[in-house]
């Protein structure tokens, strides 16, 4: 979340541009932008994102801030941009994969099949911090059915210090212990 603005992350440029410095005086050269695109609350898509990007590395550029940030987003796994896979669906650094965000409470209905229908869109459906899913925490051996579905998953390292509490952690562990897990953020 380092546009500013637009979703729940940095409310202005000055806080977007702070930000983005201190996640380059940690080595990073290179971030990807995930906002929230959740239909009809936070509206980012690609068409949205571009714009803000190319201002935002701008700025960066002007600061002397050695850092490129790349469009994508956290799409909301209700979003029709994910269910119809639509051209304005924010693909990572403009790559074949798109960060999808996991309900909390629940495991969608039918996700095998979702995740097969962006899978033939030629896209890898990366599921965001699904340790936080309570469904997942009851049941860990789900992991390796989305993996099985296509599904790479991305561990919040937050669940692994016990920010998200002891469920989110312990099944991170779990999963992770597993071997299901594909990226960290």
């Amino acid at each position: 979340h380092l546009l500013p603005g637009i979703d729940d992350g940095p409310k202005t440029w000055d806080e977007a541009i702070a930000l983005c410095r201190r996640v380059a005086e940690h080595g990073v050269i290179t971030s990807i932008a995930t906002p929230h695109l959740i239909d009809g609350v936070y509206n980012n898509t690609r068409s949205r994102l571009r714009g803000l990007l190319r201002e935002l590395n701008d700025r960066l550029q002007d600061a002397g801030i050695p850092l490129e940030v790349l469009p994508g987003a956290e799409v909301d796994f209700s979003s029709r941009h994910a269910l119809e896979v639509t051209d304005e669906l924010p693909r990572l650094g403009n790559a074949g994969a798109v960060l999808i965000e996991m309900p909390v409470a629940v495991v969608p209905p039918r996700i095998a099949d979702r995740l097969f229908k962006i899978r033939a869109h030629g896209l890898i459906p990366v599921l965001a911090h699904p340790e936080r899913n309570e469904e997942l925490q009851r049941r860990p051996e789900l992991a390796r059915e989305w993996v099985r579905a296509g599904a790479a998953l991305q561990l919040d390292a937050e669940s692994l210090l016990g920010l998200w509490g002891h469920h989110a952690r312990a099944c991170a562990e779990t999963v992770l212990r597993a071997g299901y897990y594909h990226a960290i953020a």
